[in-house]
């Protein structure tokens, strides 16, 4: 389906671009006793895998179901033995709708930075990405609407949620999930 064209698209844009955001693969290690502050690492195991996630609450899923998994998710901390970020598809929304969360740690970015390094990770610009958006919307014309959880977060409207205003999707921002 449509939300499954969409996960391999992002999976695949993000895994083609990720070396180009390298706090994305770092983790924090802790130095023994606590002498000295964490120090950022390379992730030797870094899995994608775990960062990326496709999940669904039970459809149709209305506002007020996808309010609660959105602050069930995002009042889950971070696991400090991976690089400190996730993302989520989100099925079974109604309309056909599909959720998109992010969840970074502010220790990995700031305001600037983080809207930088997500522009990285999913720029417009990139051609091999609008390709894939775009046979997706060929192949799911039903889908016009897309719907994203937490992409307002990042001044200047760049990446994925641009490129996909760009096609013609509508996007319904919700920053403060309730």
């Amino acid at each position: 389906g449509g939300s499954s064209a969409f996960f391999d698209s992002l999976r695949a844009t993000i895994e083609e671009r990720l070396h180009l955001v390298p706090p994305y693969r770092r983790k924090l290690v802790e130095v023994p006793l606590g002498l000295d502050r964490p120090y950022w690492i390379e992730d030797s195991d870094f899995d994608l895998d775990f960062h990326l996630r496709h999940i669904a609450v039970p459809p149709p899923g209305d506002r007020q179901q996808q309010s609660a998994l959105v602050a069930r998710m995002h009042a889950i901390p971070l696991d400090r033995a991976h690089p400190l970020w996730e993302i989520y598809v989100i099925d079974g929304l109604e309309g056909g709708r599909i959720g998109l969360y992010s969840k970074v740690h502010h220790a990995t970015i700031d305001g600037v930075s983080g809207s930088q390094m997500m522009e990285k990770l999913l720029d417009k610009r990139n051609h091999l990405m609008t390709e894939r958006i775009d046979k997706m919307l060929k192949a799911n014309p039903e889908k016009s609407y897309f719907f994203a959880i937490g992409a307002a977060h990042y001044p200047g409207e760049v990446g994925l949620v641009k490129l996909l205003e760009d096609e013609g999707w509508e996007i319904e921002r919700i920053t403060n999930p309730e």
